[in-house]
Protein backbone atom coordinates (compact mmCIF):
# COMPACT_ATOMS: atom_id res chain seq x y z
CA UNK A 1 0.00 0.00 0.00
CA UNK A 2 2.72 2.41 0.99
CA UNK A 3 5.12 3.48 -1.72
CA UNK A 4 7.38 6.52 -1.50
CA UNK A 5 8.56 8.42 -4.56
CA UNK A 6 10.15 11.77 -3.76
CA UNK A 7 10.30 14.43 -6.44
CA UNK A 8 13.53 15.87 -7.76
CA UNK A 9 12.56 19.34 -6.57
CA UNK A 10 12.09 18.18 -2.99
CA UNK A 11 15.48 16.45 -3.10
CA UNK A 12 17.22 19.61 -4.23
CA UNK A 13 15.46 21.65 -1.58
CA UNK A 14 16.72 19.24 1.10
CA UNK A 15 20.29 19.13 -0.30
CA UNK A 16 20.48 15.36 -0.65
CA UNK A 17 23.28 13.83 1.42
CA UNK A 18 25.34 11.65 -0.94
CA UNK A 19 27.40 9.93 1.78
CA UNK A 20 26.87 6.25 2.59
CA UNK A 21 24.89 7.16 5.70
CA UNK A 22 22.85 9.77 3.86
CA UNK A 23 21.90 7.40 1.03
CA UNK A 24 21.00 4.63 3.48
CA UNK A 25 18.81 6.89 5.65
CA UNK A 26 17.13 8.33 2.57
CA UNK A 27 16.30 4.83 1.33
CA UNK A 28 15.19 3.43 4.70
CA UNK A 29 11.51 4.56 4.60
CA UNK A 30 11.20 3.24 1.05
CA UNK A 31 12.76 -0.08 2.08
CA UNK A 32 10.46 -0.48 5.08
CA UNK A 33 7.32 0.34 3.09
CA UNK A 34 8.30 -2.12 0.34
CA UNK A 35 8.88 -4.86 2.93
CA UNK A 36 5.42 -4.25 4.37
CA UNK A 37 3.87 -4.55 0.91
CA UNK A 38 5.57 -7.89 0.27
CA UNK A 39 4.76 -9.13 3.78
CA UNK A 40 1.06 -8.98 2.90
CA UNK A 41 1.62 -11.48 0.08
CA UNK A 42 4.02 -13.63 2.12
CA UNK A 43 1.70 -13.95 5.13
CA UNK A 44 -1.18 -15.00 2.87
CA UNK A 45 1.05 -17.55 1.13
CA UNK A 46 2.40 -19.01 4.38
CA UNK A 47 -1.12 -19.37 5.81
CA UNK A 48 -2.32 -21.19 2.69
CA UNK A 49 0.76 -23.45 2.72
CA UNK A 50 -0.79 -25.33 5.66
CA UNK A 51 -3.91 -26.14 3.61
CA UNK A 52 -4.27 -28.59 0.73
CA UNK A 53 -1.69 -27.90 -2.05
CA UNK A 54 -4.41 -27.12 -4.60
CA UNK A 55 -5.24 -23.83 -2.86
CA UNK A 56 -1.67 -22.54 -2.72
CA UNK A 57 -1.15 -23.74 -6.30
CA UNK A 58 -4.16 -21.70 -7.42
CA UNK A 59 -3.54 -18.53 -5.40
CA UNK A 60 -0.57 -17.69 -7.65
CA UNK A 61 -2.99 -17.08 -10.52
CA UNK A 62 -5.28 -15.01 -8.26
CA UNK A 63 -2.35 -12.90 -7.01
CA UNK A 64 -1.11 -12.39 -10.57
CA UNK A 65 -4.55 -11.17 -11.64
CA UNK A 66 -4.69 -8.85 -8.65
CA UNK A 67 -1.24 -7.36 -9.36
CA UNK A 68 -2.09 -7.09 -13.05
CA UNK A 69 -5.23 -5.11 -12.26
CA UNK A 70 -3.29 -3.03 -9.75
CA UNK A 71 -0.72 -1.84 -12.30
CA UNK A 72 -2.81 1.17 -13.31
CA UNK A 73 -3.54 2.02 -9.69
CA UNK A 74 0.15 2.03 -8.75
CA UNK A 75 0.93 4.26 -11.73
CA UNK A 76 -1.89 6.66 -10.86
CA UNK A 77 -0.62 6.70 -7.29
CA UNK A 78 2.87 7.74 -8.44
CA UNK A 79 1.58 10.38 -10.85
CA UNK A 80 -0.83 12.07 -8.42
CA UNK A 81 1.61 11.78 -5.52
CA UNK A 82 4.26 13.54 -7.58
CA UNK A 83 1.82 16.38 -8.31
CA UNK A 84 0.74 16.74 -4.67
CA UNK A 85 4.36 16.85 -3.50
CA UNK A 86 5.18 19.62 -5.96
CA UNK A 87 2.13 21.76 -5.10
CA UNK A 88 1.40 20.90 -1.49
CA UNK A 89 1.75 24.57 -0.50
CA UNK A 90 -0.94 25.58 -3.02
CA UNK A 91 -4.05 24.27 -1.31
CA UNK A 92 -6.42 25.16 -4.14
CA UNK A 93 -4.29 23.23 -6.66
CA UNK A 94 -4.17 20.13 -4.47
CA UNK A 95 -7.68 20.04 -2.99
CA UNK A 96 -9.72 20.04 -6.17
CA UNK A 97 -7.40 17.59 -7.94
CA UNK A 98 -7.63 15.23 -4.97
CA UNK A 99 -11.40 15.53 -4.81
CA UNK A 100 -11.86 14.46 -8.41
CA UNK A 101 -9.00 11.95 -8.29
CA UNK A 102 -11.29 9.69 -6.27
CA UNK A 103 -13.44 9.24 -9.36
CA UNK A 104 -10.34 8.58 -11.48
CA UNK A 105 -9.20 5.85 -9.08
CA UNK A 106 -12.54 4.00 -8.87
CA UNK A 107 -13.17 3.71 -12.62
CA UNK A 108 -10.37 1.17 -13.43
CA UNK A 109 -11.44 -1.43 -10.80
CA UNK A 110 -15.02 -1.29 -12.11
CA UNK A 111 -13.69 -1.98 -15.59
CA UNK A 112 -11.48 -4.82 -14.33
CA UNK A 113 -14.46 -6.30 -12.48
CA UNK A 114 -16.30 -6.48 -15.79
CA UNK A 115 -13.25 -8.06 -17.46
CA UNK A 116 -13.12 -10.73 -14.75
CA UNK A 117 -16.82 -11.49 -15.13
CA UNK A 118 -16.50 -11.93 -18.90
CA UNK A 119 -13.23 -13.90 -18.72
CA UNK A 120 -14.52 -16.45 -16.22
CA UNK A 121 -17.36 -17.30 -18.62
CA UNK A 122 -14.99 -17.58 -21.60
CA UNK A 123 -12.29 -19.73 -20.00
CA UNK A 124 -13.04 -23.44 -20.06
CA UNK A 125 -12.41 -25.41 -16.83
CA UNK A 126 -10.36 -28.00 -18.72
CA UNK A 127 -7.79 -25.37 -19.69
CA UNK A 128 -6.50 -24.93 -16.13
CA UNK A 129 -8.06 -27.88 -14.34
CA UNK A 130 -11.57 -28.13 -12.93
CA UNK A 131 -10.47 -27.78 -9.30
CA UNK A 132 -8.40 -24.68 -10.03
CA UNK A 133 -11.22 -23.20 -12.10
CA UNK A 134 -13.76 -23.72 -9.33
CA UNK A 135 -11.48 -22.10 -6.75
CA UNK A 136 -10.85 -19.07 -8.97
CA UNK A 137 -14.53 -18.82 -9.89
CA UNK A 138 -15.62 -18.79 -6.24
CA UNK A 139 -12.96 -16.15 -5.45
CA UNK A 140 -13.75 -13.73 -8.28
CA UNK A 141 -16.28 -11.67 -6.33
CA UNK A 142 -13.81 -11.14 -3.48
CA UNK A 143 -10.96 -10.40 -5.91
CA UNK A 144 -13.08 -7.66 -7.50
CA UNK A 145 -13.86 -6.27 -4.05
CA UNK A 146 -10.19 -6.25 -3.03
CA UNK A 147 -9.21 -4.51 -6.27
CA UNK A 148 -11.83 -1.80 -5.67
CA UNK A 149 -10.87 -1.03 -2.06
CA UNK A 150 -7.16 -1.08 -2.95
CA UNK A 151 -7.71 1.59 -5.62
CA UNK A 152 -9.57 3.74 -3.08
CA UNK A 153 -6.70 3.18 -0.65
CA UNK A 154 -4.16 4.23 -3.27
CA UNK A 155 -6.02 7.49 -3.96
CA UNK A 156 -5.73 8.42 -0.27
CA UNK A 157 -2.17 7.13 -0.04
CA UNK A 158 -1.05 9.38 -2.90
CA UNK A 159 -2.24 12.51 -1.10
CA UNK A 160 -0.77 11.55 2.29
CA UNK A 161 2.55 10.60 0.73
CA UNK A 162 2.59 13.85 -1.22
CA UNK A 163 1.97 15.66 2.07
CA UNK A 164 4.97 13.88 3.58
CA UNK A 165 2.95 11.80 6.08
CA UNK A 166 5.34 8.84 5.85
CA UNK A 167 5.31 7.98 9.55
CA UNK A 168 1.51 7.86 9.66
CA UNK A 169 1.42 5.73 6.53
CA UNK A 170 4.09 3.44 7.94
CA UNK A 171 1.98 2.88 11.05
CA UNK A 172 -1.09 2.19 8.90
CA UNK A 173 0.87 -0.31 6.80
CA UNK A 174 2.08 -2.21 9.88
CA UNK A 175 -1.47 -2.33 11.24
CA UNK A 176 -2.72 -3.59 7.86
CA UNK A 177 -0.21 -6.47 7.83
CA UNK A 178 -1.16 -7.46 11.39
CA UNK A 179 -4.92 -7.38 10.72
CA UNK A 180 -4.47 -9.35 7.49
CA UNK A 181 -2.43 -12.08 9.21
CA UNK A 182 -4.53 -12.38 12.39
CA UNK A 183 -7.87 -12.38 10.60
CA UNK A 184 -6.60 -14.81 7.96
CA UNK A 185 -5.34 -17.17 10.66
CA UNK A 186 -8.60 -17.03 12.61
CA UNK A 187 -10.78 -17.62 9.54
CA UNK A 188 -8.59 -20.42 8.19
CA UNK A 189 -7.78 -22.34 11.37
CA UNK A 190 -10.06 -21.27 14.22
CA UNK A 191 -13.52 -20.75 12.71
CA UNK A 192 -15.54 -23.12 10.57
CA UNK A 193 -16.36 -21.52 7.21
CA UNK A 194 -17.69 -22.95 3.97
CA UNK A 195 -15.69 -20.43 1.90
CA UNK A 196 -12.62 -21.75 0.09
CA UNK A 197 -9.29 -20.73 1.66
CA UNK A 198 -8.25 -18.53 -1.28
CA UNK A 199 -11.41 -16.47 -0.86
CA UNK A 200 -10.80 -16.29 2.90
CA UNK A 201 -7.39 -14.74 2.27
CA UNK A 202 -9.03 -12.15 0.00
CA UNK A 203 -11.62 -11.37 2.68
CA UNK A 204 -8.92 -10.74 5.29
CA UNK A 205 -7.10 -8.46 2.84
CA UNK A 206 -10.30 -6.53 2.09
CA UNK A 207 -10.93 -6.03 5.81
CA UNK A 208 -7.39 -4.78 6.37
CA UNK A 209 -7.68 -2.32 3.46
CA UNK A 210 -11.03 -1.00 4.71
CA UNK A 211 -9.45 -0.30 8.11
CA UNK A 212 -6.56 1.46 6.36
CA UNK A 213 -8.98 3.55 4.28
CA UNK A 214 -10.85 4.61 7.42
CA UNK A 215 -7.66 5.68 9.20
CA UNK A 216 -6.24 7.51 6.17
CA UNK A 217 -9.55 9.31 5.61
CA UNK A 218 -9.50 10.48 9.23
CA UNK A 219 -5.89 11.71 8.91
CA UNK A 220 -6.75 13.68 5.76
CA UNK A 221 -9.85 15.19 7.40
CA UNK A 222 -7.95 16.09 10.57
CA UNK A 223 -5.05 17.70 8.68
CA UNK A 224 -7.30 19.78 6.43
CA UNK A 225 -10.49 20.41 8.43
CA UNK A 226 -9.59 24.06 8.98
CA UNK A 227 -8.64 24.71 5.37
CA UNK A 228 -11.60 23.08 3.58
CA UNK A 229 -9.11 22.61 0.79
CA UNK A 230 -11.45 20.38 -1.24
CA UNK A 231 -13.85 23.35 -1.58
CA UNK A 232 -11.29 25.74 -3.10
CA UNK A 233 -11.52 26.34 -6.84
CA UNK A 234 -8.93 25.34 -9.40
CA UNK A 235 -9.67 26.48 -12.94
CA UNK A 236 -7.07 24.12 -14.45
CA UNK A 237 -8.31 21.05 -12.61
CA UNK A 238 -9.53 19.06 -15.63
CA UNK A 239 -6.40 19.72 -17.66
CA UNK A 240 -4.15 18.72 -14.76
CA UNK A 241 -6.04 15.48 -14.15
CA UNK A 242 -5.87 14.62 -17.86
CA UNK A 243 -2.10 15.14 -17.91
CA UNK A 244 -1.64 13.00 -14.79
CA UNK A 245 -3.73 10.18 -16.26
CA UNK A 246 -1.70 10.26 -19.49
CA UNK A 247 1.58 10.10 -17.56
CA UNK A 248 0.22 7.19 -15.49
CA UNK A 249 -0.62 5.24 -18.65
CA UNK A 250 3.00 5.48 -19.76
CA UNK A 251 4.28 4.35 -16.36
CA UNK A 252 1.82 1.45 -16.39
CA UNK A 253 3.01 -0.09 -19.66
CA UNK A 254 6.07 -2.01 -18.42
CA UNK A 255 4.31 -3.14 -15.24
CA UNK A 256 1.45 -4.56 -17.29
CA UNK A 257 3.85 -6.59 -19.42
CA UNK A 258 5.60 -7.92 -16.31
CA UNK A 259 2.39 -9.02 -14.61
CA UNK A 260 1.00 -10.55 -17.80
CA UNK A 261 4.20 -12.57 -17.95
CA UNK A 262 3.75 -13.61 -14.31
CA UNK A 263 0.17 -14.72 -15.01
CA UNK A 264 1.31 -16.80 -17.98
CA UNK A 265 4.05 -18.33 -15.84
CA UNK A 266 1.57 -19.50 -13.18
CA UNK A 267 -0.74 -20.88 -15.86
CA UNK A 268 2.26 -22.74 -17.27
CA UNK A 269 2.88 -24.24 -13.82
CA UNK A 270 -0.75 -25.32 -13.45
CA UNK A 271 -0.54 -27.07 -16.81
CA UNK A 272 2.85 -28.82 -16.43
CA UNK A 273 3.29 -29.29 -12.67
CA UNK A 274 1.33 -31.20 -10.08
CA UNK A 275 -0.34 -29.15 -7.34
CA UNK A 276 2.39 -29.89 -4.78
CA UNK A 277 5.21 -28.55 -6.99
CA UNK A 278 3.13 -25.56 -8.06
CA UNK A 279 2.40 -24.81 -4.41
CA UNK A 280 6.12 -24.89 -3.57
CA UNK A 281 6.86 -22.66 -6.55
CA UNK A 282 4.23 -20.17 -5.35
CA UNK A 283 5.83 -20.12 -1.89
CA UNK A 284 9.27 -19.62 -3.42
CA UNK A 285 7.98 -16.70 -5.49
CA UNK A 286 6.65 -15.12 -2.30
CA UNK A 287 10.10 -15.58 -0.77
CA UNK A 288 11.64 -13.98 -3.84
CA UNK A 289 9.34 -10.99 -3.41
CA UNK A 290 10.87 -10.39 0.03
CA UNK A 291 14.49 -11.02 -0.98
CA UNK A 292 14.32 -8.64 -3.95
CA UNK A 293 12.77 -5.78 -1.92
CA UNK A 294 16.19 -4.04 -1.68
CA UNK A 295 16.45 -4.02 -5.48
CA UNK A 296 13.04 -2.35 -5.71
CA UNK A 297 13.64 0.22 -2.97
CA UNK A 298 17.17 1.14 -4.03
CA UNK A 299 16.06 1.48 -7.65
CA UNK A 300 13.62 4.19 -6.51
CA UNK A 301 16.42 5.83 -4.54
CA UNK A 302 18.73 5.55 -7.55
CA UNK A 303 16.29 7.37 -9.82
CA UNK A 304 16.27 10.39 -7.54
CA UNK A 305 19.99 10.29 -6.72
CA UNK A 306 21.17 9.81 -10.32
CA UNK A 307 18.82 12.52 -11.57
CA UNK A 308 20.11 14.82 -8.84
CA UNK A 309 23.82 14.38 -9.63
CA UNK A 310 23.03 14.83 -13.32
CA UNK A 311 21.17 18.10 -12.64
CA UNK A 312 24.05 19.58 -10.60
CA UNK A 313 26.80 18.44 -13.01
CA UNK A 314 28.28 15.84 -10.68
CA UNK A 315 28.24 12.96 -13.16
CA UNK A 316 31.80 11.96 -12.21
CA UNK A 317 30.33 10.76 -8.90
CA UNK A 318 28.04 8.30 -10.67
CA UNK A 319 30.34 5.27 -10.49
CA UNK A 320 31.08 5.74 -6.78
CA UNK A 321 27.44 6.38 -5.81
CA UNK A 322 26.23 3.45 -7.90
CA UNK A 323 28.80 1.25 -6.13
CA UNK A 324 27.49 2.39 -2.73
CA UNK A 325 23.90 1.66 -3.72
CA UNK A 326 24.75 -1.75 -5.18
CA UNK A 327 26.67 -2.71 -2.03
CA UNK A 328 23.76 -1.76 0.21
CA UNK A 329 21.27 -3.58 -2.00
CA UNK A 330 23.36 -6.75 -2.22
CA UNK A 331 24.10 -6.84 1.52
CA UNK A 332 20.45 -6.46 2.51
CA UNK A 333 19.32 -9.02 -0.09
CA UNK A 334 21.81 -11.55 1.30
CA UNK A 335 20.53 -10.87 4.80
CA UNK A 336 16.93 -11.34 3.71
CA UNK A 337 17.90 -14.52 1.84
CA UNK A 338 19.51 -15.95 4.97
CA UNK A 339 16.44 -15.05 7.06
CA UNK A 340 14.13 -16.74 4.55
CA UNK A 341 16.39 -19.82 4.48
CA UNK A 342 16.24 -20.11 8.27
CA UNK A 343 12.49 -19.42 8.34
CA UNK A 344 11.77 -22.17 5.83
CA UNK A 345 14.08 -24.62 7.62
CA UNK A 346 12.32 -24.05 10.94
CA UNK A 347 8.75 -23.88 9.62
CA UNK A 348 8.53 -26.77 7.16
CA UNK A 349 9.82 -30.29 6.79
CA UNK A 350 13.25 -30.67 5.19
CA UNK A 351 13.19 -30.31 1.41
CA UNK A 352 16.68 -30.06 -0.05
CA UNK A 353 15.51 -29.00 -3.48
CA UNK A 354 13.41 -26.16 -2.04
CA UNK A 355 16.31 -24.94 0.11
CA UNK A 356 18.57 -25.07 -2.98
CA UNK A 357 15.95 -23.01 -4.82
CA UNK A 358 16.08 -20.39 -2.04
CA UNK A 359 19.81 -20.09 -2.70
CA UNK A 360 19.05 -19.70 -6.40
CA UNK A 361 16.50 -16.93 -5.85
CA UNK A 362 18.95 -15.14 -3.57
CA UNK A 363 21.53 -15.21 -6.38
CA UNK A 364 18.77 -14.11 -8.74
CA UNK A 365 17.97 -11.16 -6.47
CA UNK A 366 21.62 -10.08 -6.42
CA UNK A 367 21.74 -10.12 -10.21
CA UNK A 368 18.39 -8.37 -10.37
CA UNK A 369 19.75 -5.56 -8.16
CA UNK A 370 22.43 -4.83 -10.75
CA UNK A 371 19.93 -4.95 -13.59
CA UNK A 372 17.43 -2.66 -11.83
CA UNK A 373 19.95 -0.02 -10.75
CA UNK A 374 21.77 0.04 -14.09
CA UNK A 375 18.40 0.36 -15.84
CA UNK A 376 17.58 3.33 -13.62
CA UNK A 377 20.91 4.84 -14.64
CA UNK A 378 19.63 4.87 -18.21
CA UNK A 379 16.24 6.31 -17.27
CA UNK A 380 17.82 9.14 -15.28
CA UNK A 381 19.59 10.17 -18.50
CA UNK A 382 16.24 9.98 -20.33
CA UNK A 383 17.28 6.87 -22.27
CA UNK A 384 13.86 5.27 -21.83
CA UNK A 385 14.14 3.39 -25.12
CA UNK A 386 17.25 1.55 -23.89
CA UNK A 387 15.44 0.71 -20.65
CA UNK A 388 12.47 -0.72 -22.56
CA UNK A 389 14.78 -2.75 -24.79
CA UNK A 390 16.38 -4.31 -21.69
CA UNK A 391 12.95 -5.20 -20.28
CA UNK A 392 11.75 -6.73 -23.54
CA UNK A 393 15.04 -8.61 -23.89
CA UNK A 394 14.66 -10.03 -20.39
CA UNK A 395 11.11 -11.19 -21.11
CA UNK A 396 12.00 -12.80 -24.43
CA UNK A 397 15.07 -14.55 -23.03
CA UNK A 398 13.18 -15.85 -19.99
CA UNK A 399 10.45 -17.28 -22.22
CA UNK A 400 13.01 -18.80 -24.57
CA UNK A 401 15.04 -20.46 -21.81
CA UNK A 402 11.90 -21.83 -20.12
CA UNK A 403 10.76 -23.38 -23.43
CA UNK A 404 14.24 -24.83 -24.06
CA UNK A 405 14.42 -26.36 -20.58
CA UNK A 406 10.88 -27.71 -20.99
CA UNK A 407 11.82 -29.43 -24.25
CA UNK A 408 15.24 -30.73 -23.17
CA UNK A 409 14.59 -31.67 -19.55
CA UNK A 410 11.83 -32.83 -17.28
CA UNK A 411 9.71 -29.84 -16.28
CA UNK A 412 10.53 -28.57 -12.80
CA UNK A 413 10.35 -25.24 -11.00
CA UNK A 414 14.14 -25.21 -10.47
CA UNK A 415 14.65 -24.79 -14.23
CA UNK A 416 12.47 -21.68 -14.16
CA UNK A 417 14.89 -20.02 -11.74
CA UNK A 418 17.83 -21.08 -13.89
CA UNK A 419 16.06 -19.51 -16.89
CA UNK A 420 15.65 -16.24 -14.98
CA UNK A 421 19.30 -16.24 -13.90
CA UNK A 422 20.61 -16.80 -17.43
CA UNK A 423 18.30 -14.09 -18.79
CA UNK A 424 19.43 -11.52 -16.23
CA UNK A 425 23.11 -12.31 -16.87
CA UNK A 426 22.64 -11.56 -20.57
CA UNK A 427 20.66 -8.39 -19.80
CA UNK A 428 23.38 -7.19 -17.44
CA UNK A 429 25.96 -7.53 -20.23
CA UNK A 430 23.72 -5.40 -22.46
CA UNK A 431 23.20 -2.82 -19.72
CA UNK A 432 26.94 -2.66 -19.00
CA UNK A 433 27.58 -1.66 -22.60
CA UNK A 434 24.81 0.94 -22.68
CA UNK A 435 25.74 2.33 -19.26
CA UNK A 436 29.34 2.94 -20.31
CA UNK A 437 28.14 4.82 -23.38
CA UNK A 438 25.51 6.93 -21.61
CA UNK A 439 27.57 7.87 -18.55
CA UNK A 440 30.92 7.86 -20.40
CA UNK A 441 32.54 5.47 -17.94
Amino acid sequence: MLKQVMTLSSIMDNKLNLTRKGIFLYNLPILVSAILEEMMILTDTVLLSFKEPVFLATVGVIDSLYLLFLSMGESLNDAFQNYYARHIESRNKVGQVFKYSLLVFVIPPLFFGLVIFVAIHVVQPEWIGVDHYNIINSSIFYLSGLTFVTYVSLSLNSLLMGMGKTKELGAVSILTVIINFVLGYLLLFQFETSINPCAVILISSITAEVVAISIMSYIIWWENKKDSFCLLKNSHRNKIITILIESALYLCATDLLFHIGSLCLYLYCLYFFNDYDTAIFTLLMAYWGIIQVPAQSFSETSLNVFSYIHSINMEKQYRNIRSIILTFSASISLTFGLCIFLFDSLTYEYNGLKLFSIILITILSLLNSRMEIKSIGLISKLKNNLYLIARVLYGILSLTFIIVFTVLFKTHYVYIFFAFILSIIVCNFYLDIQERKVWRL
